[in-house]
Formats: C-alpha cells, sequence, structure tokens
C-alpha cells in the first residue's frame, strides 16, 4: 500500500507556473468516426467531412481539431437512442501515445449509453466523469487508466458504469483538492463491474442517494484484485453494497459500513 501525501506535498504539488486555459473537445458521431478511429484519429483515410479525427471545438461543431491535451475539458456525448462505443487505441497504435484531458465525461443524454473501450494504452485524466447526468460507461480490458477522481452516475436517474476485466485502473494522479478517489454512485446510480485486472486507489465510496440505490449501486468484484486505503459502503446514510467472490483478491486498510451499506463474500 502506497504511503499518503502530506496537505503540505499536497499543496506544493499545485504551485507552479500558470496553467493554459482549457479548451473543449467534442467528440463527433458523424459518419466515418466509427470503424478504424480511435481518441488519436482515422487509420483508413477521412471521415465525412474530410478531416483525419473525429475531435470538434464543440458540441455538433466541424471535426478535425487538435487532439486533446492535459489542459481540456473533453466530452464523449449524444443524444441517440443506440449505444455507441469509441475505442480509445486500435490495435497497431503505438503503444507509447498517451490520451490526456483535464475533465472527461462520457454519457449518453438519450436513450442510449456512450461508451469508451481500453484495450491498451494509457488515458491520463484529471476528472473523470461516467454518466454525470445521462449514461455513460468505460469497457476496459486492457491498457492503463489513471485519474484523481473517478464518479459514476452523478445525477439523480444517470448510470455509471466502468466494466474492468483487464489492465489497471489507477487512481495515483495527486492534486491540491484531496485524495484520489472512485465514487460508485452518488444521486444516480454507479456500477463497477470487475472481473478481472487490477484497480488501486485511496478512498473507494460505494452508494447512492437513490431509493433503489442497494439494488443498483454496487461494487461486484469476482475477479483480478483491488487495494484501498479506505473503503466505505453506503456513506452518508446512501445505499450501495459490495460484493466480492471467485478468486478476486480485496485489500483494504479500513473498512467502513453505513447504516444503508451491504457487504456480500462468496469467496474472495
Amino acid at each position: 500500500m502506497r504511503h499518503l501525501l502530506s496537505p503540505l506535498a499536497l499543496a506544493l504539488l499545485g504551485l507552479g507556473a500558470t496553467p493554459a486555459l482549457a479548451q473543449e473537445r467534442h467528440w463527433t458521431f458523424i459518419s466515418g468516426c466509427g470503424t478504424n478511429t480511435d481518441w488519436f484519429g482515422k487509420t483508413d483515410g477521412f471521415n465525412s467531412q474530410l478531416q483525419r479525427n473525429c475531435w470538434a471545438a464543440n458540441a455538433g461543431g466541424f471535426s478535425g481539431q487538435s487532439l486533446p491535451t492535459a489542459n481540456d475539458n473533453v466530452y464523449i456525448e449524444h443524444g441517440g437512442a443506440t449505444d455507441l462505443i469509441n475505442t480509445l487505441a486500435l490495435p497497431g497504435r503505438d503503444a507509447g501515445w498517451t490520451a490526456n484531458a483535464q475533465h472527461l465525461s462520457v454519457q449518453g443524454l438519450g436513450q442510449g449509453f456512450a461508451a469508451l473501450a481500453i484495450a491498451r494504452n494509457t488515458l491520463r485524466v484529471e476528472v473523470l466523469e461516467l454518466g454525470a447526468s445521462g449514461k455513460g460507461a468505460i469497457q476496459q480490458s486492457g491498457g492503463v487508466v489513471r485519474a484523481n477522481t473517478v464518479a459514476l452516475g452523478g445525477a439523480a436517474g444517470s448510470i455509471g458504469r466502468y466494466e474492468l476485466s483487464g489492465g489497471e485502473l489507477r487512481l495515483d494522479v495527486y492534486l491540491a483538492r484531496g485524495w484520489p478517489t472512485l465514487n460508485v454512485g452518488h444521486a444516480g446510480h454507479g456500477q463497477l463491474l470487475q472481473s478481472g485486472g487490477s484497480l488501486l486507489a485511496d478512498v473507494v465510496y460505494v452508494g447512492s442517494t437513490s431509493p433503489d440505490g442497494a439494488i443498483t449501486t454496487a461494487w461486484t468484484l469476482s475477479g483480478g484484485k483491488a487495494d484501498v486505503w479506505r473503503l466505505t459502503v453506503g456513506p452518508n446514510a446512501s445505499r450501495g453494497r459490495l460484493e466480492v467472490s471467485g478468486s478476486a483478491r480485496l485489500t483494504a486498510s479500513f473498512l467502513v459500513l453505513g447504516d444503508q451499506g451491504q457487504l456480500r463474500l462468496r469467496g474472495g
């Protein structure tokens, strides 16, 4: 288990040169921005706007803008009725390429999910929101995701889902605002489905203020491993559950079970 940084050390991390102003980058769900396209661009020519990548400067804008940087707010969002899945890095993409964002929001604002599939390479963000007010998911089978904050299911009625079957989810980006934290649920429904891979986090909260939170908000750990400093199930009178089964291995220095939190152990 890693040693936590002191508040002074965290404060020092916030010092330095004035950061560049954040820009916005929006994924454009147009023809040619599906197959043979990933975060870094197209591998087979142009999209329907004759551009080699699918990033726009605003929602509904023209594609072909520069790739998101570590200072940018990035949105993979759509309002359609079907599930749409983007890819971080296609097979054959140079393993040294890293996708960056300050804030990344993934969600469908209509009936369908928006999702990001990660099988290789690295995604580094400060804040990752899945389903802030809609339906968002990450499907990670490989590669590395690094963040300070991951939030699943923000507003009432929303769904945020993280499927971890391989690779690493590491909340190890330290910022002055606080410890790296994974929030599985808030007012909406959070779902962390871990069947493999590894998870590393200082703080994990599992719980939703939704009346059916104990049913819809959960960390289901059936494989892989997780290393957590402080794990709270059902914080602040919220409802949530933790299920550990199969070959999964969970290590937590502190485990807090709230009044409406549920813990189910079957192996692990």
